[in-house]
Formats: C-alpha cells, sequence, structure tokens
C-alpha cells in the first residue's frame, strides 16, 4: 500500500503543474492523472478506517476466543495411609505432580472430611475427596506436602493418641458389627419385631430356630386368644 502522504504530495505537485501549464492537452493528461490518484487517495483511506475499527473491536472484545476443550475430572479412589499419635496420613501417588506449580495443588480440611484438588496435570484436573472421615479432625492444624510422583496428607486428629481404624465413616458402618437396638420411640411391637429380625439375621443356626419356635409359639397363642396374661 502507497503512503497516503505521498499521494497527496504527489496531487498536490500535478495540481501546481495543472495551474502553471498554458496548452489544454497537456491541462487535460494532469486532470487525468490528479483524478486517478485522489481516487486512489479515498481507497487508501478507507482500507486505512477499516483496519482501525477493526484493532478498536478486538480491542474492546480483548483476545480472539477459541473453542475450548472441556477439562476432564479424574475421581482420586486409591491411596495409602496410615497414623502417628497427632496425624492420619494419606499418600496420594500421581506421577509428575511435583512439576506443577503450587497454585495447581490446593486441599480443605473441614472437621470431619478433606478436599484434594490438582488442576492441569496430564491435560486433566485430578480430586480426591472424602465427605465423612472416620473421627474429627483438626482443621487448621491440618496441612498436605507435594512430593516427588506423591501428595502428602496430614490431617491433625481431635483427639491425640487415638488410634483410627478406618479412613472413612462409610469403612466403619460397613465392617464393624452391628448391633441390635430398640428405638423407643417407635411402637414397642415394631421395634421388639426389629430386633429379632436383627438377632435372627445375625445369629447362628440354634439362634435362628430358637426365634422361630418363639414366633411360631407366639402366633398359636394369639390365634387361640391367649396372649399369655
Amino acid at each position: 500500500m502507497a503512503d497516503i502522504a505521498e499521494i497527496q504530495r504527489d496531487i498536490t505537485e500535478l495540481q501546481k503543474f495543472e495551474a502553471e501549464s498554458t496548452r489544454s492537452r497537456v491541462k487535460d493528461i494532469l486532470a487525468v492523472q490528479i483524478r486517478k490518484l485522489q481516487t486512489d487517495l479515498k481507497r487508501h483511506e478507507a482500507e486505512l478506517r477499516g483496519a482501525s475499527s477493526s484493532s478498536d473491536a478486538l480491542s474492546e472484545k480483548g483476545t480472539v476466543s477459541l473453542p475450548r476443550t472441556p477439562v476432564y475430572t479424574e475421581i482420586i479412589k486409591n491411596y495409602a495411609w496410615d497414623q502417628s499419635d497427632n496425624f492420619l496420613k494419606l499418600y496420594v501417588t500421581l506421577k509428575g505432580i511435583h512439576s506443577l506449580s503450587k497454585d495447581h495443588v490446593s486441599c480443605e480440611f473441614a472437621d470431619q472430611s478433606l478436599k484434594l484438588y490438582v488442576r492441569g496435570l496430564e491435560d486433566r484436573n485430578w480430586e480426591l475427596h472424602i465427605a465423612k472421615l472416620s473421627e474429627k479432625i483438626v482443621p487448621s492444624e491440618s496441612i498436605f506436602k507435594v512430593k516427588t510422583d506423591m501428595v502428602l496428607l496430614m490431617a491433625k486428629k481431635r483427639e491425640s493418641g487415638k488410634k483410627w481404624t478406618y479412613v472413612t465413616e462409610q469403612e466403619k458402618k460397613a465392617k464393624e458389627p452391628k448391633k441390635p437396638s430398640l428405638d423407643e420411640k417407635e411402637d414397642p411391637s415394631a421395634g421388639i419385631m426389629k430386633l429379632l429380625k436383627d438377632m435372627y439375621d445375625d445369629g447362628d443356626d440354634e439362634m435362628k430356630r430358637s426365634i422361630q419356635k418363639a414366633m411360631y409359639e407366639s402366633q398359636s397363642k394369639q390365634s387361640k386368644g391367649d396372649f399369655g396374661i
């Protein structure tokens, strides 16, 4: 693109020659050239205005946004653990995590839960969420450390010296034996039936035979109108 200032100077020079010329044919040739340059000048000015408008539009919108590929979040399910008198320790293996910047790894501790967040490792995010620990912790004294290919979570025990048998409340409920309970708020007969059912489900063969016999005798008495009173 020719320089606009140069075109303007050419037009001015030709107009000067046109004014000084005394021959009509020369004036006509100069006039044609002047009009041609004036047309070029208007075209260049229009192109310059268009480029300026595009630049302003980009400045207002910022950089052009390209379509973003959704980032996948991988849920962490496996970890190792041990404990000291003061801390529950979780070891989460993530290859290459030590190469991330510090702001890409974070952990939130609550009274009885924790969340580990890792962003941008192997083109995805990673998350470990334990919604309910088996025991309470002290969030303000709980920490995490990034090591080579691993994150160490150190949850401060609320009760120092207490040994944790399980990490999560879910594990605790699933593995500890169920204890028969009689809810006083329930209808007494419904509570007894629930208690008998729990004893039957958890009992050995002799216990089951005894319960079956007791149930049979109870039903026989009720059918005869004898309630044992």
